[in-house]
């Protein structure tokens, strides 16, 4: 993947899965990638800088981000996140709190702080960089027993599709939408209990991904997409969730997708 216009890339949760792969994938690119994340990611490319940072720690935040002031990238990716398996009534308020500040508060954070930065030593031209949200197809087509999550992505995109509409922001902007992967989604302390029935149906999750390509493929499709110029609403995954289930938010009614949605994850 040769050609991608950016030299200088951030990126949150860079450590494991699509995170990782975007960051493989720039860098054999030839871009330089700084991670932002607590763990270090498993890089040995040159041109990788990791920064151990919790991103939920405001101050900490505060304090990568004016380390960045002297390094200022072009392309921004806020990807950290997890995924939080549990009903509104049994999942802890916290730690929906905390899935809430990491998936939505914290990108809007850093894309503020982009913006400005843009805006203070202007590219030149706005297309010369790029902001991305990475969000996910269940904000179209929700996942039964993840409220907090499926509320944090649509709002994601929803921020995403705010700045789509602002003539003078000072960059493009990118709403990646992946559907399943093969990457531990929820990893155990991702789950907000122990019934189980939630056990049995995180079987049936981590059943779909394991089938699901690896994250190279979604890691590829935003590259193709940034070596493009592209900006708006680009949704990758398997065939089927990523050009036909989306239809389905068209043209079906909603009680009738709902239905369809429930047969898929064995509800």
């Amino acid at each position: 993947m040769k050609g991608i216009p950016h030299r200088h890339a951030v990126i949150t949760g860079a450590s494991s899965g699509i995170g990782l792969a975007i960051a493989e994938t720039l860098l054999t690119s030839g871009v330089r990638v700084t991670a932002l994340c607590r763990n270090p990611p498993p890089l040995n490319q040159s041109g990788a800088t990791h920064i151990p940072v919790d991103l939920t720690d405001r101050a900490a935040l505060e304090s990568v981000l004016a380390r960045l002031e002297s390094d200022l990238p072009d392309l921004w990716i806020n990807n950290a996140g997890f995924g939080l398996l549990g009903s509104l009534e049994k999942t802890p308020p916290e730690r929906g709190e905390e899935l809430l500040q990491l998936l939505l508060h914290i990108p809007i954070i850093c894309s503020l702080w982009f913006a400005r930065r843009l805006r203070e030593s202007p590219p030149p031209s706005p297309y010369s960089a790029c902001l991305v949200q990475v969000s996910s197809l269940a904000c179209e087509l929700p996942i039964p027993w993840m409220p907090y999550y499926n509320t944090a992505k649509a709002g994601l995109s929803g921020f995403a599709d705010s700045l789509l509409l602002d003539r003078d922001l000072p960059c493009r902007v990118i709403d990646f939408r992946p559907g399943d992967f093969n990457t531990p989604f929820v990893a155990k302390p991702g789950m907000a209990t122990d019934d189980p029935a939630l056990l049995v149906y995180r079987e049936t999750l981590d059943r779909h991904h394991a089938a699901a390509p690896p994250p190279k493929v979604a890691a590829a499709s935003l590259a193709r997409a940034l070596r493009r110029k592209r900006s708006g609403i680009i949704r990758t995954g398997p065939f089927f969730q990523r050009a036909i289930a989306p239809l389905g938010v068209r043209f079906f009614p909603r009680k009738l997708l709902h239905a369809v949605i429930r047969r898929y994850y064995g509800q």
